[in-house]
């Protein structure tokens, strides 16, 4: 959960600085890395339940 809140802020500034003309291509990069985070931290409690 509090890698899509992450996720959600980092969008969230990447439009603030895309407004103001600054280059994005790391915003995304994190925001990529918090996307990648979320779907492993699901995929192990999916496997943790499945155990159960």
């Amino acid at each position: 959960m509090r890698a899509l809140h992450a996720l959600d802020a980092l969008r969230t500034t990447a439009a603030i600085a895309e407004r103001g003309g600054e280059g994005t291509f790391g915003y995304g990069v994190l925001a990529g890395d918090r996307v990648r985070l979320a779907e492993e931290s699901y995929d192990e409690a999916v496997h943790a339940l499945n155990r159960v």
